[in-house]
């Protein structure tokens, strides 16, 4: 696991700009004042907690969907909603930067965490 994470890190910072930037699109702060769509820190989020559920389950099963479905269930928020976010975004790639940015951050850190942990585990396994 640590592995995919680490290559899905790698990916994000060396094709994740411009992947995120042709896909994805931004919501930021404009976002707030139209209807059903999501904030910056809710897509952040959003994308985080899916990626994490990506490593556990192949994307397009419908293990993964219901899954998928369920994470944004907690999140008040419904698949719908972010792709219809996604979708107004997509035409402003140049203001994705700063999300995209947050949100490598966090894969980033929670990447750190791991190779952390695992230090300590080995370390304490060796005494």
């Amino acid at each position: 696991m640590r592995l995919r994470i680490i290559i899905l890190v790698l990916l994000l910072v060396v094709f994740g700009g411009a992947i995120a930037a042709f896909q994805l699109g931004y919501v930021g702060g404009p976002a707030a004042s139209i209807p059903d769509t999501l904030s910056e820190d809710q897509l952040v989020e959003a994308y985080v907690r899916l990626a994490q559920l990506a490593e556990h389950m192949p994307i397009g099963t419908p293990e993964y969907d219901d899954a998928r479905k369920r994470v944004l269930a907690e999140m008040n928020t419904t698949p719908e909603r972010v792709e219809q976010t996604l979708a107004y975004y997509n035409e402003r790639p140049e203001e994705w930067k700063p999300v995209w940015e947050k949100i490598q951050g966090r894969l980033t850190d929670q990447l750190e965490e791991i190779r952390t942990s695992g230090q300590d585990t080995a370390a304490s396994g060796a005494m």
